[in-house]
């Protein structure tokens, strides 16, 4: 069974896109050349931005 990994690079580019959202830097600043990596800088930065959501039980 092939399970889809995300490659260390990817996760390591979703790590520190996380980091700059919490230290607030600008979108703009994604360091990452590549379309793949570049992305998951951006998925990290917004899951970090984004609000959290509340559940009432």
């Amino acid at each position: 069974m092939n399970a889809v990994v995300p490659s260390r690079h990817f996760a390591h580019a979703h790590h520190w896109g996380i980091k700059a959202a919490l230290a607030e830097l600008p979108l703009s600043s994604n360091p990452y050349r590549t379309p793949k990596d570049r992305a998951a800088w951006v998925a990290g930065y917004h899951q970090a931005s984004a609000p959290a959501l509340i559940i009432n039980r």
